[in-house]
């Protein structure tokens, strides 16, 4: 699967998310219309880079809602990849696009299901490798927690843009010490995603 660049957008818009996988890349959103009494919420994903990294890969399989678990995702879809580290200057990947419910929504939450360091060059784990699987513990389960500025007012005729920053260097502690002679023994997977804007525009009504 292609990967996105260091910005994600997780668009509440449509449920169309998944079947748009491959256009991540993309910083418009998949659609500008919806039904009547309907909202949309467009997400975007940031970070910064890290000296020890190549690249950052992580697999999401569900973004969604509070309360009343709204799904930003097909569940029944892959998940999706994203390699965090080609998400700079700016560049902006797509994660969902889906209409909603109007209402308000007090917590975003996304299912991350796998996640791969690889070392950037001269840097060695300390078995020689370069790559090595990330433990994910609870963020399989009921997802993690992104920090909202405030609740989320996903009103009737509306699309809100949100970015959230999907910090690499807070999110993966270093175990060991690049410099020793053992090197690094891998990262402890510590999730800090937290939102950086927010926007609204109209929903233009389908033809």
């Amino acid at each position: 699967m292609p990967r996105p660049d260091l910005r994600i957008v997780i668009l509440a818009i449509m449920t169309t998310m998944l079947a748009s996988a491959c256009r991540h890349m993309e910083t418009e959103p998949l659609t500008s219309s919806g039904s009547a009494g309907s909202a949309a919420l467009q997400l975007y994903l940031t970070d910064a880079p890290s000296d020890f990294m190549d690249s950052a890969e992580v697999t999401i399989s569900r973004a969604y809602l509070m309360p009343g678990r709204v799904d930003l995702l097909d569940p029944s879809a892959d998940p999706l990849l994203f390699d965090l580290l080609e998400l700079q200057d700016g560049i902006q990947a797509l994660l969902s696009d889906s209409l909603l419910p109007p209402a308000t929504y007090n917590q975003l939450r996304l299912v991350v299901d796998s996640a791969e360091i690889t070392l950037a060059e001269p840097y060695r784990y300390d078995d020689g490798s370069t790559t090595k699987a990330i433990r994910i513990g609870s963020g399989r389960q009921t997802g993690i927690k992104v920090a909202l500025d405030e609740p989320i007012e996903a009103a009737e005729g509306t699309v809100t843009m949100m970015v959230v920053d999907f910090d690499v260097n807070e999110s993966f502690v270093m175990q060991g010490d690049p410099a020793g002679p053992q090197g690094i023994r891998g990262w402890v997977f510590v999730p800090v995603i937290v939102e950086t804007d927010r926007s609204r525009t109209t929903l233009e009504p389908a033809p």
